[in-house]
């Protein structure tokens, strides 16, 4: 199995590009994301690592089978997906940007587990079966549900959780409905009982978001709730907004114990961003 490719693709540069911003990195240290061996964070911790985005994130050599910007760990494509006789669209986990989140949250694998091992830890081993670099057994991290209130450990069993990789409002609407009313899309979505998503034009294609402010106005925000375009079944040509991992949890919102976008769930203010009840 090749790991990883050379090349980096338009989107992953312009994702990066966010990711190195000033207030990204602010956020993210410290967190629970920051796994340096000096890190106040109260989570796991890398001994002898001082880097911060590697366990995520590489400039070389990137692993290229996923949408997220320059990933650096392996992708385990190897979860089971949330299933439910009321769910109205079908979760579709092969292609998803889930899949970087899962390659540490499922719990298969160790954190510390890398395309490209940190510049400042020696602490680490070449896999030449699979073309990265895993901590050494003094050091080979996996994650453990770490308390009640953070569950970090999802597993790979995914019908006990929020389900991801599956269309918005059960899909079933397209660019085209979004121009009318709520009322509208209500008619077009398989579940009538979603919010119609804000659309607009950004890095030269349609994007879609949920509009978290109590006054919309039209423009993505950081806190907005982000949907990912991807194919419609098997028409390539109809692209449609999906629900993922990165729609409610910023993983660089380290300010928020969950990492919410909308910093919180207080009166279920990210439920009831998407979900009319």
């Amino acid at each position: 199995m090749k790991a990883f490719k050379l090349g980096i693709k338009v989107a992953a540069v312009a994702g990066l590009t966010a990711l190195l911003s000033i207030s990204a990195s602010a956020a993210i240290k410290d967190s629970k994301h920051d796994l340096r061996g000096d890190s106040l964070t109260s989570g796991t911790k890398v001994a002898g690592a001082t880097e911060i985005c590697v366990f995520c994130h590489t400039p070389h050599g990137t692993n290229t089978d996923t949408e997220a910007p320059l990933w650096n760990r392996l992708i385990t494509g190897t979860q089971s997906a949330y299933t439910s006789s009321t769910l109205d669209g079908k979760a579709v986990l092969s292609g998803s940007p889930s899949l970087a989140c899962l390659s540490c949250h499922d719990g298969s694998q160790a954190m510390n587990t890398v395309i490209n091992a940190p510049s400042t830890s020696t602490d680490y081993k070449y896999d030449s079966e699979f073309g990265s670099y895993i901590g050494t057994a003094s050091s080979a991290i996996k994650m453990t549900a770490e308390s009640t209130t953070f569950v970090a450990n999802l597993g790979q069993n995914l019908r006990n959780d929020h389900p991801v990789a599956v269309p918005y409002a059960g899909g079933g609407w397209s660019a085209f409905d979004l121009s009318g009313t709520q009322s509208n899309f209500s008619k077009s979505a398989s579940d009538p009982d979603f919010v119609k998503p804000a659309t607009g034009n950004i890095g030269g294609g349609d994007k879609w978001w949920i509009d978290s402010e109590e006054t919309p106005d039209g423009n993505r925000q950081k806190t907005d709730l982000i949907l990912y375009n991807r194919a419609s079944g098997t028409d390539i040509d109809t692209l449609v907004g999906y629900v993922e991992c990165a729609t409610c949890h910023d993983p660089h919102a380290g300010e928020s114990q969950s990492f919410l976008r909308m910093g919180s769930n207080d009166n279920s203010q990210v439920c009831l961003a998407c979900h009319i009840k």
